[in-house]
Formats: C-alpha cells, sequence, structure tokens
C-alpha cells in the first residue's frame, strides 16, 4: 500500500494496459488495496482459528477409527490425489496465465507493470484460492464420510428387511454379516452411525467458521473479476485480441472457482438430506458468515448479477 501511494504515475491508472474508462481503473485499484489488506486479516485468522484446523483433524480421524471398525476401508491415496489436483490446478493456470499477460506487455509495448504490483495482486489472490481449495477439500472428505454412513445404514434396512422375510427359518440370512464381524449386534452399529452423524455436523460447523471469510472475499473479488473482464474483452477485443483472450481465461477461472465452491457444498449437503430420511438429524448447511447459503443457486444468483451489471456498465459506457 505504501509503495501504490510513492508512485507518481500509477501504471494501472495512468498506464494503456487497461483501454476502458476511469471508474474500471479506480475500481482494479481498490481491489488491488483490498487484497493486500485480505491478506494480514487471513494471516491474523489462521492464528485465531488454530484449535479449529487441528479440532477437526482429530474428529476426522476418530470418526475414521470407528468406520474402518465397522469394516469400511479408506483409500487415503486418492483422496491425497484429489488435494493436490485441487490445490495445484489454480497456482498452475495462474501462473501461465500471468506469463502470457507479462509477455504480451512486451509485444505490444505497453507500460510494464512494476513487479511489487504484480505481487501484491498475486499474493493475495493466491491465498484465497488457497484457502477455497481446501474448503472444497473439507468438503469432498465430509462427503465422503457421510456417503459411508449412509450406505451403512442402507445395508441395516437390508439386513432387517431380509430377517423379516426369513422370520420363520432357524439360521438367518446375514446380508451384512461381514461388516458386523467386530460388532455384535446391530444396536451398536445404529450407535456409531449416530455419533458419527454427529460428529460430521459438528465438522460442518467448523468449516462454515473457518473459512467463511475467505469465501466472502473470494466472492467479491471473483464478481469483480467476471463484471470487469468480460467489459474489457467487449471493449478491447479489436485492439489487443492477445491481452482481451488473457482477461477472457481469467473471468473463465472466476466461473469455475465460484461453481467449485457451490457444487462442493450442494452435494455434502445433498449427502446430508440422504441421511435425513433415515434417520433423526441436525441441520446443516454451508454459509458464508450466515450472510448466504453456499449451494447449487449461489453460483445461479452471482451469474444473473454479473450479467445485470455488465448490461449497466454497457449502457453508460
Amino acid at each position: 500500500m505504501l509503495y501504490l501511494g510513492s508512485l507518481e504515475k500509477n501504471p494501472v491508472t495512468e498506464g494503456k494496459l487497461y483501454n476502458f474508462n476511469t471508474l474500471a481503473k479506480l475500481l482494479i485499484l481498490v481491489v488491488t488495496m483490498f487484497e493486500v489488506m485480505v491478506v494480514y486479516v487471513l494471516f491474523a485468522l489462521n492464528y485465531l482459528y488454530k484449535n479449529y484446523f487441528r479440532d477437526f483433524i482429530n474428529t476426522l480421524a476418530e470418526i475414521d477409527k470407528i468406520l474402518i471398525k465397522l469394516g469400511h476401508e479408506f483409500n487415503y491415496n486418492s483422496e491425497f490425489l484429489i488435494n493436490v489436483v485441487v490445490n495445484l490446478a489454480g497456482p498452475l493456470f495462474t501462473f501461465c496465465n500471468v506469463a502470457m499477460e507479462v509477455d504480451n506487455v512486451k509485444r505490444e509495448k505497453l507500460t510494464p507493470i512494476p513487479p511489487v504490483l504484480i505481487f501484491c495482486h498475486i499474493f493475495p489472490f493466491m491465498l484465497v484460492h488457497h484457502g477455497e481449495s481446501q474448503f472444497v477439500t473439507a468438503n469432498i472428505i465430509l462427503h465422503s464420510r457421510f456417503s459411508v454412513v449412509n450406505s451403512f445404514l442402507g445395508k441395516l434396512y437390508e439386513r432387517a428387511a431380509q430377517e423379516s422375510k426369513y422370520a420363520g427359518r432357524q439360521k438367518k440370512v446375514g446380508v451384512i454379516s461381514d461388516l458386523l464381524k467386530n460388532w455384535k449386534s446391530d444396536e451398536k452399529i445404529l450407535n456409531s452411525c449416530i455419533q458419527c452423524h454427529d460428529k460430521l455436523c459438528d465438522m460442518c460447523d467448523v468449516v462454515n467458521k473457518i473459512f467463511g471469510f475467505i469465501i466472502i472475499v473470494g466472492s467479491v473479488i471473483q464478481f469483480n473479476t467476471i463484471v470487469f473482464a468480460f467489459c474489457y474483452c467487449y471493449y478491447s477485443i479489436s485492439i489487443r485480441p492477445i491481452s482481451t483472450l488473457g482477461w477472457f481465461f481469467w473471468s473463465l477461472y472466476r466461473i469455475y472457482e465460484l461453481t467449485r465452491k457451490s457444487v462442493s457444498a450442494h452435494i455434502c449437503a445433498k449427502e446430508l438430506k440422504i441421511f435425513a430420511l433415515q434417520l433423526t438429524h441436525r441441520k446443516v448447511s454451508f454459509t458464508a458468515l450466515g450472510l448466504f447459503p453456499l449451494d447449487a443457486t449461489f453460483a445461479f444468483t452471482v451469474i444473473g448479477a454479473a450479467t445485470t451489471y455488465i448490461t449497466i456498465i454497457y449502457q453508460f459506457q
């Protein structure tokens, strides 16, 4: 922020990199300064929420131990690979797109962007992206555990149906006998499912608390980028097509991030509804600090609002 204030001629608001109106240039500068402040807030939240991170990992370990005793086998290698892909896909795309834009500045003979300014924009973005990736990973983990609990309840139902069907026989047909080798009764399995469900609901509350601020910041940045990028592409496609293509990729990537957050939370909530049909439950929903729910309608709302703002900008341009 001190560096931006010390510049006699800001390359964003005064340069020719963004061939757009002054309001849009000012908006980019404000977003850049906002991202710098977000860095310090995120560092503070990481320190304040360190106990929640530890509790999340410990609770997950307890749930896995219970489910393993019930006979389920986890494939941790695949979960690790999914986590790696989710966390590395964004930085890889960002690096490629930034490299392309820096090369475009040289090719089109524009005023070079200072490395400090690039860092002030990219570093906060990477922090927010990493936080959102962890949110998606947490939802994937919760969804898989909810699915396992639901599968046990479904098999218990099948067992009860088989026992009632063959009640007259001396030897009952055990449909899930392989799952009951370490347990003596169905009541113990049901009690374990209830315990796992309650712990999973607690983990959902922890996820909401940890990642709520990150989701809000990411949504604001992504919404701003989507609106500006499409407007910039509209006005600059005939002047600088290559640079315009880079901003078009940015907008597509932001749309992907919005979709990824909302869909992962929606899938996890949908799995919880399946559990609700079989057992008394606690209602869980993922929100951004309680301001708005994160589900499939969230992405639709953002896209609709972005379309409205783009239309207004076109009319006043």
